[in-house]
């Protein structure tokens, strides 16, 4: 994780084939290595350390064999360069609109035609409306998961407006203060992982060690490392896992 933040909060071009290759894994393997970073991380990863060059990250968008939130963090990827200001709008829009009107981009119900409409949605592409209604009615998106009132709600509201909370959006996976997004990510949070582990399987965790020294303001080390206690219970602890990757995925479909 620590590399998914760094390298590109330090534009390091010669990482981004090798962010190429994750974004382009298949779901058996990006979900159990990635997680929530496919879609929190991999967008950021793959436009910061492109060095402006988007052809790569076209192809993993194009890329029918990588699993679709891999490719959704590509299209992701565009959209939030382009609210941030480092791409074209019109130019990014352009190309969304392309691979939507496309058949053949996807099989139906592939997570990357929710990111293309959530990511037009957020470059307020009005344009595309009618396209847009065509991808839920013909379920290649099911619209549990994005309902056609989230178009109308979109597109009945401000531009600027909806901009803006695009480019709100575009700032959380582009922050200038890596320092705060890598204590997220560890969860170096006051009293998040000094819980003991409950008979349900919830809590448990890490100390920061009281030998080291506060990694961020404010941040207080509350004792030793020691490992997360074994769960009583295996197959609880299994069903839970299932359940919070289960959970994940839900998530990700819904996230804009």
């Amino acid at each position: 994780m620590y590399t998914l933040i760094l390298l590109p909060h330090f534009r390091e071009t010669r990482a981004h084939p090798h962010v190429v290759a994750l974004a382009t894994l298949p779901e058996a393997l990006a979900e159990p290595l990635l997680g929530d970073a496919i879609t929190e991380l991999l967008p950021m990863a793959l436009w910061r350390t492109s060095g402006g060059d988007t052809t790569a990250i076209q192809e993993v968008a194009k890329d029918r064999n990588a699993y679709g939130h891999g490719r959704g963090a590509a299209v992701a990827a565009l959209t939030e360069a382009a609210l941030l200001g480092e791409l074209d709008v019109e130019a990014t829009k352009a190309t969304l609109g392309e691979w939507l009107a496309d058949d053949d981009f996807a099989e139906l119900g592939d997570p990357v035609w929710v990111s293309l409409l959530t990511n037009l949605l957020s470059l307020y592409a009005t344009e595309y409306v009618h396209l847009l209604r065509r991808r839920i009615h013909e379920e290649y998106i099911d619209p549990w998961v994005v309902p056609e009132s989230e178009i109308d709600s979109t597109f009945n509201c401000d531009r600027e407006a909806v901009l803006a909370e695009g480019r709100k959006w575009a700032k959380r996976h582009f922050p200038d203060d890596v320092h705060s997004h890598l204590a997220n990510w560890a969860s170096f949070q006051p009293g998040f992982w000094d819980e003991p582990e409950g008979d349900d399987g919830s809590g448990g965790g890490v100390f920061v060690s009281e030998d080291l020294p506060p990694l961020f303001g404010g941040v207080e080390p509350t004792g030793r490392l020691s490992p997360k206690p074994a769960s009583k219970d295996p197959k609880k602890k299994k069903q839970k896992r299932k359940q919070q990757k289960k959970d994940r995925k839900a998530d990700r479909q819904k996230r804009k």
